[in-house]
């Protein structure tokens, strides 16, 4: 007998590794023996009132990750040798994911962390079965859960403890979380608790806390029903005697504001609190060295804590909350430790009285950055950029943030195959301010007030400040760019203002945004000849000028890190408006052929247009791993009166990398234009 071996180099290594692979990818390949990997995990809830995604947090067991359905990093965990130590074995542990060994006590543990859940929710009596199905050194784990009828709440009564509570804090039936005829839901009870504290918290009981509030539930009235009684107790006054007192209620007294608190320096310098000089303005006292860090009435535009008020937890949060946004400080820290009393304080049920400390740790005020680059090509071309940029957090002590940038590119060029290289130069500068005032807004309308002897609107900058959160924003840009068929300059300048009246409505205003493009063109002209048939590439090398004024409305319900959520964007912008009124006037003359008569502002002729943009989005979670997201985009624009058609960076258009992608830039939809 006679055998043949024919041996093919490609196809044996292809065998070798189809081989290797299929060994790898046995998924039960390092699992001990009598013991198996847990291959599925699944729960369903027999009953309504709750979701798997209420449930499966308690489950501490869950299988291998998957990826399209495959244990991709078990796949890779199992391709290394557990014997050896090499560096490729060690790289594939790390990289992999270890098997899941299924662990009946573990298992058993999650059955009674959610047993005890769904007690907890109220519905007593439920069932927790686990189903286990052990195949070829697997396991399937199945989670049964069966629900049984719900405790419902029959009748709510209260029990305070506490005669100089003021019950309409507690007894709240417009905000109240619990009903009659609701679940008996133990999580339902605690945000009441929470909710019930915090009022109190709000309205000066800076002790209270829901340990003064317990429940206490009858269930001998029949029918899985309950009498619910809200118990509130008085305040503990020595913990270890367990004696108590009535409630107190507190005001603020001194409220001492640093900004420039050192935390280390406080711990390891004895001589750190000698060397402060203090200050008192605005309600607040402010302690310093040298000067204040912080404007005093920048300090008590941001501080919601105010003297002689009630103690209110809201106002505190407020204050965190304000002084983040200043961008200013890497720790904010609010104290509160009740004042010595007075003899002012002993009458019967005066507030006590509560000092506030707020310590303030500031970021570092200035950063400087310097970067560049150089880039070469296979032909002799290159190029080089430098950036340079300089930020300072809080320019005039009031938390003004001040931006420069400078930036400068020099490139070697080529427009044509056989042309010679030529030089292409840009360079530009910007520089924004942002301030947390409207200090110049309201200026001009009290230097006018002065002149022509008009009484100017009241106005509280704390109070007007406190509520909207403003903001000022001013910026200017210059930017050069000298290439071999012509020279552009493009300035811009604007002033915005930003405020918010409520969390989820912000305003963004900008009355004045002013935008002038110029080109120079070169002596040949001929860049500007191979254009004349594209008249949308054309227009970005036109002189342009522009100037008016935006309003945008944003509404956003997102809070943290909330996954439900909408988000509505309105912008309007109308530009040229003014400067037309002017012109007219003024009775200006206006140039151009007689079918296109229009004004000029330094030898350019203005744009008037308006445009209006509305963006919504909406982003629900619709499990612990699905999500839907839905976005519509809106937008409407019209030229009228000295414009012919829209400015070009202001029309809308679609296709191109950040569009429909499976068209090119402005060749889809209303973008598309053929002369």
């Amino acid at each position: 007998m006679t055998f043949v071996l024919d041996i093919h180099p490609v196809r044996s290594l292809m065998l070798a590794c189809a081989a290797a692979l299929a060994g790898a990818c046995s998924i039960a390949k390092h699992i001990p023996e009598g013991e198996f990997l847990l291959n599925k995990e699944k729960l369903t809830i027999e009953g309504k009132g709750l979701k798997k995604e209420d449930l499966r947090p308690f489950i501490t067991q869950r299988p291998n990750s998957t990826i399209a359905w495959l244990r991709f990093n078990l796949w890779i965990y199992n391709f290394h040798n557990p014997l050896k130590n090499r560096w490729i074995d060690r790289k594939l542990r790390q990289f992999g994911e270890a098997p899941v060994i299924y662990d009946s006590i573990q298992a058993a543990l999650s059955a009674m962390r959610i047993s005890e859940y769904v007690t907890f929710r109220g519905y007593y009596g439920s069932r927790v079965e686990v189903q286990v199905n052990k195949k070829r050194q697997k396991a399937d784990l199945h989670y049964r859960v069966r629900l049984a009828e719900p405790f419902a709440i029959r009748r709510i009564s209260y029990s305070i403890l506490d005669s100089l509570l003021d019950t309409a804090l507690i007894i709240d039936p417009q905000n109240t979380l619990l009903h009659s005829g609701g679940t008996f839901d133990g999580e339902v009870l605690e945000n009441e608790t929470n909710r019930i504290a915090g009022k109190m918290r709000e309205n000066g009981y800076y002790l209270f806390n829901k340990n003064y509030i317990t429940f206490a539930a009858d269930t001998s009235v029949g029918s899985r029903q309950t009498d619910l009684t809200a118990v509130v107790h008085q305040e503990l006054a020595d913990p270890l005697s367990g004696a108590r007192r009535p409630h107190r209620k507190f005001v603020v007294g001194d409220i001492l504001l640093n900004a420039d608190y050192d935390p280390a320096r406080m711990l390891n310098d004895v001589n750190y609190q000698q060397e402060w000089d203090t200050s008192c303005s605005y309600g607040l006292k402010q302690i310093y060295r040298g000067r204040p860090g912080l404007l005093p009435k920048t300090a008590a535009i941001y501080t919601r804590i105010e003297k002689g008020t009630l103690y209110n937890e809201k106002a505190v949060n407020a204050t965190y909350d304000n002084f983040s946004r200043l961008r200013l400080f890497q720790s904010i820290n609010i104290q509160f430790a009740e004042a010595p009393k007075t003899p002012a304080d002993t009458a019967p049920h005066t507030p006590s009285r509560l000092n506030a400390t707020i310590q303030m740790t500031p970021l570092t005020l200035m950063n400087y950055r310097i970067g560049g680059d150089v880039s070469l090509s296979g032909n002799g071309l290159w190029g080089a950029a430098m950036r340079i940029s300089y930020q300072h957090k809080n320019l005039f002590r009031g938390a003004e943030i001040l931006d420069v940038n400078f930036n400068s590119i020099f490139q070697k060029i080529q427009w044509q195959t056989n042309a010679n290289a030529q030089n292409s130069v840009e360079l530009s500068a910007n520089a924004s301010i942002n301030i947390p005032r409207f200090d110049f807004l309201f200026f001009p309308i009290r230097t006018l007030s002065g002149i022509f002897k008009f009484r100017s609107p009241p106005f509280n900058q704390k109070l007007y400040s406190k509520v909207l959160m403003p903001r000022m924003m001013l910026s200017a840009a210059v930017n050069y760019q000298q290439h071999p068929d012509y020279v552009r300059w493009l300035s811009s300048a604007s002033l915005g203002y930003s405020w918010q009246n409520v969390r989820t409505m912000t305003y963004i205003l900008s009355p004045i945004d002013l935008n002038l493009i110029q080109i120079q063109k070169s002596s040949d002209n001929a860049f500007f000849n191979t254009l004349e048939n594209n008249p949308y590439l054309l227009s970005l090398y036109q002189n342009t000028f522009l100037l008016g004024a935006s309003l945008s409305a944003i509404y956003n319900t997102q809070k943290g890190q909330s996954k439900n959520y909408s988000y509505l964007r309105l912008d309007a912008e109308f530009k040229g408006n003014l400067l037309a009124a002017v012109c007219r006037l003024a009775d200006a003359q206006q140039t151009g052929s007689p079918d296109d008569r229009h004004f000029q502002i330094l030898d350019t002729r203005f744009a008037q247009f308006a445009r209006v943009n509305l963006n919504y989005t909406h982003h629900r979670e619709l499990s612990g791993n699905t999500a839907l997201a839905m976005r519509a985009i809106f937008g409407l624009g019209a030229a009228y009166g000295n414009s012919l058609t829209m400015p070009f960076d202001k029309m809308y258009y679609a296709g191109g990398p950040y569009s429909l992608r499976g068209w090119q830039i402005r060749g889809v939809g209303p973008g598309a234009y053929y002369a």
